[in-house]
């Protein structure tokens, strides 16, 4: 599924819970204002690969934010695929998905409720000008 009349798509992945980092890059790339409101407009969509959380110190408060942009923007335009520490919170090898805060906050269940409404998923088909990408 692509986004309908998009200029350009953003993707990024493993935050790992670095969220003043990523606000910084989003900053500076022009898509969000510094306190993290998205200002990029309509036309550009964005596309997180997964590895939200772990390691760094706000898994949290990265994994809430681009949920709730997703949820204020719409899943076409903030698309966000469950990588593999996503994948370890859910029930998945327990080689990552360790961080205690991030149970403690009940964001498994969220990742899990997000996988049944289809807002956090494993793949997605982007189509561009360049050609058809599966991500």
């Amino acid at each position: 599924m692509s986004m309908p009349d998009s200029k350009r798509s953003i993707i990024l992945s493993d935050s790992h819970g670095w969220f003043d980092l990523m606000i910084e890059m989003f900053t500076e790339a022009g898509l969000t204002d510094p306190e993290g409101n998205w200002i990029a407009g309509e036309d550009t969509q964005l596309i997180h690969l997964g590895d939200t959380v772990d390691r760094g110190p706000d898994s949290v408060k990265t994994f809430l934010w681009l949920r709730d942009l997703q949820k204020q923007l719409g899943p076409e335009q903030v698309v966000r695929l469950i990588g593999n520490h996503e994948f370890a919170f859910c029930g998945g090898p327990a080689f990552y998905g360790l961080d205690p805060k991030v149970h403690d906050a009940g964001i498994p269940d969220l990742m899990r409720e997000d996988g049944k409404e289809g807002t956090l998923k494993f793949a997605h088909h982007l189509e561009t000008n360049d050609g058809d990408f599966l991500l």
